[in-house]
């Protein structure tokens, strides 16, 4: 038997093994983890079978274990045994580009944005960008530099970035439908802070157990909160609450309105403070004491400001963390929009939402014409300011998810 027979029929013996691993249907691993080893070894294989010499069925069972033994796919490997074929070696033909784009934000740009919607909930693009500018130009935060002049069409571009997406895992958002729940109607401030509307929520009861009724407060003009919970709806847990806020808001309240006028909830508890109102500004400036007030909503009643005691069993827990630290983030640090409003020629009020009308609720209050003089008594914007910048916008958003946890940790 001369050598090409011998050679002729160790072929034939390797292509029958290569023919029962790949019918057998076990995992074949890729051996090569780079291009260039993927390279080298299709050269070897071609070099040692030789393959131009085989039919088209010897063929295609070695462009099958190429694919399998190098993780390519059959389009590729065709066209690496055409290059093979026309040259007699495997080139990578990619090469760095003579001039490349420059990058303008960075991994860690993205991951910090990453970071900022992670802590404040994902805002609206131009929210973000004013978040990112305050912490560079308020909060002297070197790493917002680049983000501090992003646009806001970039702004998307890196959340739908694969490096924004492995930081932070987001689900889309539940399709909403349209709630009939009646009318609604807002109060008229006649740009004067003191308007708020009331809005209350019962929590519900679970075992025997019933839940906290939780109350916020909202400035009709500043969009400035005051959020508590209390324990019933009555005179004895109300007058602490209207107390706490009457030492929080920063300005003179004006009046109090309900969210919406079918929640029988609303309608009391605003008719409640409404009275209680009245009451305390009746003591303030007339020295009236332990006075029954009267309601102005008949479904109230009478309302006793005396002897009856306050529960402390929960709601004590819930108001330490929103007047230590919701409050100061809402109002303080969270960024809203106020449309700057505008009639056109057919009497229609339009609204335009500007990079100029994002502020936090603080900062509109400061804004007003003439605002020192809607603030309470021994209340200074010095104070208040001091209050701003005591932390970061960021800063006070970790607090406040941090505190949060702690909160709602079983113990």
């Amino acid at each position: 038997m001369t050598v090409r027979e011998c050679r002729a029929e160790t072929l034939a013996e390797t292509l029958n093994a290569v023919r029962e691993l790949l019918d057998s249907g076990r995992a074949l691993a890729p051996r090569t983890r780079t291009r260039a080893e993927a390279y080298s070894f299709i050269e070897e294989t071609m070099r040692g079978f030789d393959y131009f010499r085989f039919g088209r069925a010897e063929k295609g069972l070695l462009r099958r274990y190429l694919g399998r033994a190098t993780g390519l796919s059959r389009a590729q490997v065709t066209r690496l045994l055409k290059q093979y074929r026309d040259g007699g070696r495997l080139v990578d033909h990619r090469h760095e580009p003579g001039r490349r784009f420059s990058r303008r934000y960075t991994s860690a740009d993205i991951e910090l944005l990453a970071e900022v919607d992670a802590l404040h909930g994902a805002s609206s693009g131009p929210v973000t960008r004013t978040l990112c500018t305050r912490a560079y130009r308020l909060f002297r935060d070197l790493r917002f530099e680049r983000l501090a002049g992003i646009s806001n069409g970039h702004l998307y571009n890196l959340r739908r970035s694969t490096t924004y997406r492995r930081r932070r895992r987001v689900t889309p958002p539940s399709p909403t439908c349209p709630l009939a729940i009646g009318g609604r109607w807002r109060p008229l401030p006649f740009d004067r802070p003191g308007h708020l509307r009331v809005v209350s929520v019962s929590q519900g009861g679970a075992d025997g157990f019933r839940g906290l009724y939780h109350l916020k407060l909202v400035d009709e003009l500043t969009k400035f909160q005051f959020v508590g919970s209390v324990e019933r709806l009555d005179a004895a847990c109300l007058a602490p609450f209207l107390d706490a806020a009457l030492q929080e808001m920063p300005f003179m309240i004006r009046g109090f309105h309900p969210d919406a006028a079918p929640k029988r909830g609303s309608r009391e508890v605003t008719a409640f403070l409404q009275a209680l109102y009245v009451d305390r500004v009746r003591l303030m400036f007339h020295g009236a004491g332990n006075a029954t007030v009267e309601s102005t909503s008949g479904a109230v009643g009478r309302l006793r400001l005396h002897g009856d005691r306050i529960p402390d069993r929960f709601a004590e827990r819930v108001n330490g963390f929103t007047r230590q630290v919701l409050l100061p983030y809402l109002n303080y640090h969270r960024l809203c929009f106020f449309p700057t409003e505008a009639v056109d020629a057919r009497g229609c009020v339009r609204k335009r939402y500007q990079d100029a009308d994002v502020m936090t609720p603080y900062e509109k209050l400061k804004s007003l014409p003439g605002a020192v003089r809607y603030l309470m008594p021994g209340t200074t914007f010095a104070q208040l300011d001091a209050i701003a910048a005591g932390m970061s916008d960021s800063e006070a958003a970790r607090g406040l998810n941090e505190a949060g946890i702690r909160l709602f940790r079983p113990h």
